[in-house]
């Protein structure tokens, strides 16, 4: 009921907790308010703040979504909690190139999905 001019808002995709499949929609109808968008994936439950692609989330969906919107959206990713190597930090490096791989991911999910729903192991 806000007006975007006056109130926009940072979206984290967790916190639609079991309407995860709605995402696309709910994307669309706060499109005019979203300025930033909380990226990380999750079982469908419970925040887990995984990568995409880790977890139920549809981001092809979410992707064509996020494209459609009219103006600029900042995208947060979520990269803390999964970058760690047996309880410690990883290397910063390995951080920097795990999170550029989530967003390349992102930026091409439409055919990555479709791939992954194509393959098969032949027996």
């Amino acid at each position: 009921r806000f007006d975007p001019k006056y109130v926009n808002m940072c979206m984290d995709v967790n916190h639609v907790m079991d309407k995860y499949n709605e995402l696309p929609d709910i994307i669309a109808h706060f499109a005019p308010s979203l300025r930033t968008m909380h990226i990380n994936d999750y079982d469908g439950i419970d925040e887990k703040h995984w990568f995409p692609g880790q977890g139920v989330i549809n981001w092809a969906e979410v992707m064509k979504a996020v494209r459609a919107i009219d103006h600029d959206v900042t995208l947060i990713m979520e990269c803390t909690k999964q970058l760690e190597v047996f309880g410690r930090p990883a290397d910063p490096y390995f951080r920097l190139k795990q999170t550029e791989n989530a967003f390349w991911y992102m930026e091409n999910s439409e055919e990555i999905e479709q791939r992954l729903k194509e393959f098969t192991i032949k027996y």
